[in-house]
């Protein structure tokens, strides 16, 4: 028997990983709104204050002439199935549950890339400097969460997989502390499973790294199915401590 989860679901390719395991398993979120991460990267939610929601791309992704027809065209489709998704979600008045952002990879890449063009040894930048980058890049997804905790009853938002070169923990850390804070000044609340997954250095263990574990990005499905468990533990509790109390 399948089981709906009564929750909408926001998720980047982690994120998937989470939906494709549970519907492996008969588990299924009543919204699911997932995407590539690069979907979402520079891209905005807007109400016309009539119930109506868009997901708007930033137009250099949608130009044709740039990007190709076909792959203009395609985001173009997938911003408007985002968009009537995400209405779905706040008119359903569901909580909504969310990794979008939640990743530091694409952060560190780029801290990386900007490093070994300018000729310095990424593992070299200091944790200030990384906070300071990391509060830039996430101030999009921040935008986000204000967005989605205006609509929804309440937002949860979790940590992705960390799958880190050693060297580099520092970075990856000052980001994941960057996104903590800025979630919780929201009043967005979340779901930090780092520690039960990962080894003493956060790094995800072995067992819950996608095969073949030279991935390098994402987990598999016991990491996918735990964060379900704990989704909908998650919103039992949240459902008891709204339950009127008998006189």
């Amino acid at each position: 028997m399948k089981t709906v989860i009564d929750a909408a679901f926001v998720g980047d390719s982690h994120g998937t990983t989470i939906q494709v395991a549970g519907e492996r398993n008969e588990i299924v979120f009543q919204c699911p709104i997932t995407a590539a991460s690069a979907m979402y990267v520079g891209s905005t939610l807007a109400d016309d204050g009539e119930g109506n929601i868009t997901f708007e791309m930033q137009p250099f992704r949608l130009d044709e002439e740039r990007n190709g027809v076909a792959r203009a065209k395609h985001r173009a489709h997938k911003a408007s199935q985002l968009g009537t998704a995400f209405k779905k979600a706040f008119n359903s008045n569901l909580p909504v549950y969310s990794n979008i952002g939640m990743t530091a990879r694409n952060f560190v890449l780029g801290i990386v890339s900007a490093a070994n063009a300018n000729g310095q040894d990424p593992a070299n930048i200091s944790t200030k400097i990384a906070r300071a980058a990391a509060e830039d890049f996430f101030s999009g997804y921040a935008e986000f969460y204000k967005f989605m905790q205006a609509r929804a009853p309440r937002v949860t938002a979790f940590y992705g997989p960390t799958r880190f070169d050693p060297a580099l923990r520092h970075i990856w850390m000052a980001y994941d502390d960057v996104v903590r804070d800025t979630l919780k000044g929201l009043g967005v609340a979340l779901i930090d499973l780092r520690a039960e997954f990962g080894d003493e250095q956060l790094q995800l263990q072995p067992q819950f790294g996608r095969e073949p574990f030279d991935d390098g990005v994402h987990a598999n499905d016991a990491w996918g199915l735990r964060i379900l468990e704990v989704i909908q533990q998650d919103i039992a509790e949240k459902s008891a401590e709204t339950e009127p109390q008998e006189a």
